[in-house]
């Protein structure tokens, strides 16, 4: 019988789950989600804003884990569009995949009642994202009026002026030279 283990997630209750149903956690996931290919709106998980994402269960597959994330985080359903990037450190131990996507509608309405997943998710513009974090490296320095967004991370700074700039967007693949490395994770 496998033991237990005891975690907890940073937004939610303390879970106890057999390490036997859950996978690797060495695969995280983040997905930057396009409301619409000709708007620049884009998606944000709230409670310290971040891009929707997680980890792998079990036997999960990439493409089922994000779908999965997207719609547990902030209600929406998406079309997996492409692969923006894939980071591998620590020899291997750590690896996170950006995915692209976009809404299947977009009459559906993100999430706006808190439960363990997150508290909710909005659409943002790149400008709203963006707003008042030129030349202030701490939000604190941030003026009061208008303040920036607080970010989890620094992702959607990244990932939403470069989509909304029309960047490079790989195919729904893992790329040729990272798929040795994740030979474990069916995509």
């Amino acid at each position: 019988m496998p033991a237990a283990e005891r975690w907890q997630v940073s937004h939610g209750p303390r879970i106890c789950k057999l390490r036997s149903e859950r996978a690797n956690d060495s695969s995280k996931l983040h997905i930057s989600i396009k409301y619409d290919l000709k708007s620049n709106n884009q998606l944000l998980v709230s409670s310290g804003f971040w891009l929707p994402g997680g980890q792998l269960d079990a036997g999960e597959s990439l493409r089922a884990a994000v779908e999965r994330e997207a719609f547990e985080e902030a209600g929406i359903r998406i079309r997996l569009l492409g692969v923006l990037d894939v980071i591998i450190t620590n020899g291997g131990n750590w690896r996170r995949v950006t995915f692209f996507a976009e809404p299947y509608s977009e009459e559906e309405l993100p999430k706006s009642l808190p439960d363990y997943e997150s508290a909710g998710a909005v659409w943002v513009t790149v400008d709203e994202i963006m707003k008042d974090r030129s030349g202030a490296s701490d939000e604190r320095n941030a003026p009061k009026q208008g303040r920036a967004l607080k970010l989890r991370g620094d992702e959607p700074l990244h990932w939403f002026p470069y989509v909304d700039a029309g960047g490079d967007i790989l195919p729904l693949e893992i790329p040729e030279h990272f798929k040795e490395q994740l030979a474990d994770v069916p995509f």
